[in-house]
């Protein structure tokens, strides 16, 4: 057991509203109480409120570290950082890896730049004293690449959320969801994400509206599907948003269509507000939720898509119900904050 005042360094790329910062977040969160944190990161942008002390710093600065007893970094910029500065000569160095880089890289970048970076990424990890993957699946990957000696595979956590809008009941919305079955996804709207899969659904059944939240660079791509296919006026684009889960409240069917993942946060927020979910046939997926929980569907096959979302509209709990006992026993911002607390528990032994 930890007997002093444990102090961590978590290092991020910015405070943006993004997976891996709102993991962190919930991290803080679930274990604030027991572990002093402070955080570090280096883009000037503030969407999340971590409630610890946050210092904006420059890659190439020289940060005395030496009052931590870990340092936690999350995602590329700051496992090189890291390495670079050479944190793992005289600190316990910690990584989340968010996702499979390779494939990410590939998604959002291309071959060559997977190609240059992936190695870099990968080597920087390796001096770790101790690399945390989202998934089993993950970690076996990457213990066959032997990135690191000490791999283990830790689920995010996703706290239940209290709504601060009751979007359900806007006038607009309520006609909405009047005239259609609303389907609705929370992401990036990058490449990987598979969201315009969702587009072709909706010119083969009248009866679905499509909310999507969230923005990104395949913004003016999906707008331009959208027309082409006859749609636009059955699709809504809701952009960036603070409280993007506010808007869990108002569909019928969470659909999260992704090539690649590491996790899935989203899908679990989905489930923890009971809504149910149709995704991808995709391992990280078939590892989180079996067919009894979540409604499959293979990618880019518009009609095993469609046929998934309408078993979902008339799922009323069946299946939602059941994925919501495994988020309570799996999935939870506690759970998750436990199970690093046993790492960083082990490290200092």
């Amino acid at each position: 057991m930890i007997s002093k005042p444990v102090h961590i360094a978590l290092i991020l790329p910015s405070l943006a509203n993004t997976g891996p910062i709102i993991v962190s977040q919930q991290l803080i969160i679930a274990l604030k109480q027991r572990i002093n944190f402070t955080v570090f990161y280096f883009d000037p942008i503030h969407e999340i409120d971590l409630e610890v002390e946050c210092i904006q710093i420059r890659f190439m600065q020289k940060v005395d570290f030496s009052k931590f007893d870990i340092i936690h970094c999350h995602m590329f910029r700051p496992d090189l950082y890291a390495r670079w500065h050479g944190l793992h000569k005289k600190h316990k160095v910690v990584s989340t890896i968010h996702q499979y880089i390779n494939e990410s890289l590939i998604f959002s970048y291309g071959p060559l730049i997977n190609k240059f970076f992936s190695p870099i990424w990968k080597w920087s990890l390796k001096k770790n004293a101790a690399i945390i993957t989202l998934t089993k699946h993950m970690a076996e990957l990457y213990k066959r690449e032997k990135l690191n000696k000490e791999i283990l595979p830790i689920y995010n956590g996703v706290a239940l959320h209290k709504p601060t809008k009751d979007l359900a009941n806007d006038e607009e919305y309520k006609e909405i969801k009047a005239c259609y079955h609303i389907i609705g996804s929370i992401s990036q709207l990058i490449n990987r994400k598979g969201l315009s899969q969702i587009i072709e659904v909706l010119s083969k059944d009248v009866n679905l509206f499509y909310i999507a939240v969230g923005d990104g660079p395949e913004l003016s791509l999906l707008k331009k599907r959208a027309f082409e296919a006859g749609v636009s006026n059955r699709v809504l684009f809701v952009g960036h948003v603070t409280h993007a889960k506010d808007y869990l409240s108002l569909i019928d069917v969470f659909v999260m269509p992704s090539f690649s993942e590491g996790f899935g946060l989203a899908m679990v927020e989905a489930v923890a507000a009971k809504v149910p979910v149709v995704c991808s046939s995709i391992e990280s997926f078939h590892e989180l939720f079996d067919k009894s929980e979540v409604y499959f569907f293979e990618i880019n096959h518009t009609d095993s898509l469609l046929k998934a979302i309408h078993e979902a509209v008339k799922d009323v709990g069946k299946k939602s119900d059941k994925a919501f006992v495994k988020y309570e026993s799996a999935y939870s911002s506690n759970k998750m904050g436990e199970s690093y607390l046993k790492l960083y528990q082990k490290l200092l032994a």
